[in-house]
């Protein structure tokens, strides 16, 4: 989590807190609700994943993709599926610099699953679709 730098992700007039271990607005520009997860939850999950070494994993609902960027850090190969198009443009311009080969991020709704992928060895679903509202936040496997 240390080599992601965390202020790229929050919203901009909040740089200089991004590093305190709370959740904040993100900086995509999305609803006011939308927020990154405080480093203790995203730390909590990354490790609870790490200890059951899983080479691929899927992220439903990229987000700000903070919490992409560190599954990145961890696992072979990480693909992240987002449907809100302002965010995949933000992305974009986001993780350039950070050169995360083995992120892939896709536009889509990630209810549907991911066409043309293999099986993945770990889910993280950190959004929801309407029919499983329930589950935002929680990881499967």
């Amino acid at each position: 989590m240390a080599t992601v730098p965390r202020h790229l992700f929050v919203d901009s007039a909040l740089a200089s807190r991004a590093y305190e271990d709370s959740a904040m607005p993100i900086a995509t520009g999305r609803q006011s609700r939308d927020r990154i997860s405080s480093p203790a939850a995203r730390n909590f999950c990354s490790k609870r994943y790490r200890n059951r070494i899983q080479r691929t994993v899927l992220e439903i609902g990229t987000g700000c993709g903070y919490a992409a960027a560190v599954l990145a850090q961890l696992f072979g190969t990480v693909v992240s599926v987002e449907r809100c198009v302002r965010c995949t443009n933000w992305h974009a311009r986001t993780f350039r610099p950070l050169r995360l080969p083995n992120l892939r991020l896709v536009f889509g709704d990630g209810s549907l699953g991911i066409s043309g992928q293999p099986p993945f060895d770990g889910i993280v679903a950190a959004a929801a679709g309407r029919s499983c509202a329930g589950l935002a936040g929680t990881v499967a496997q």
